[in-house]
């Protein structure tokens, strides 16, 4: 019986941190695939007010992550694999957020975001190589968010690195103290809803305890 082994496409660190939360051996592999970015930025393009296409089209890029590196594996590597592909993004007001480029954009999609509820999905593909059994799902968690003034907002961005983070914000961070109240997963806004994602892994006939690294 060929060990499973799981392989993550994508560089975030959060992913990866809360795969090592979950105690769930790993590799990781980022996707640098052109497609990938241009799908993404596509998705961030299109207003989130038509649910089913929204979710689809956040669906194709986390798909495109696992295609991007079943395609960069050797053979050998691709027996056994369960690869992980997750895509992150914030609506607010019908508008898709991503991650901000440079600060000044981040105080911009602050001030889009602060003082009202938006909503954070994730797009998920898992995919076992041997059997190509795909499976994918959309998790969403809603989040309330305090108001600040600018020069609070500018006073965060500095304090906290957030250009690589959908919304400009990190939950598990200062960012934090910004936030009273969610409404669904909260591993969600770290870019990984990990319940949601174990639940997949054990359909596809991954014990995740049984792997899980002793400490």
């Amino acid at each position: 019986m060929v060990m499973k082994k799981i392989i993550l496409a994508s560089g975030s660190p959060r992913r990866h941190e809360l795969l090592e939360l979950l105690q769930i051996p790993h590799e990781v592999i980022p996707c640098k695939n052109d497609e990938e970015k241009k799908l993404h930025k596509e998705l961030l393009e299109q207003p989130a007010n038509n649910r089913g296409t929204f979710q689809q089209e956040l669906l194709e890029v986390s798909f495109e992550k696992v295609q991007c590196v079943l395609k960069s594996l050797p053979r050998e590597k691709q027996q056994g694999a369960i690869i992980i592909g997750a895509d992150t993004v914030v609506v607010c007001d019908g508008k898709t957020i991503g991650k901000p480029r440079t600060k000044e954009e981040a105080i911009q999609m602050l001030q889009q975001i602060l003082g009202k509820e938006h909503l954070v999905f994730t797009g998920l593909s898992v995919l076992d190589v041997d059997s190509n059994r795909l499976l994918t799902a959309i998790e969403k968690t809603v989040v309330r968010m305090v108001n600040l003034p600018e020069e609070k907002i500018r006073a965060y961005v500095e304090a906290e690195h957030i250009l690589d983070k959908a919304g400009a914000y990190a939950i598990q961070g200062i960012g934090s103290a910004l936030i009273p109240h969610i409404e669904g997963c909260y591993y969600n806004v770290m870019g990984l809803p990990v319940s949601r994602l174990v639940k997949m892994l054990e359909e596809l006939g991954y014990d995740f305890l049984a792997h899980a690294k002793k400490s």
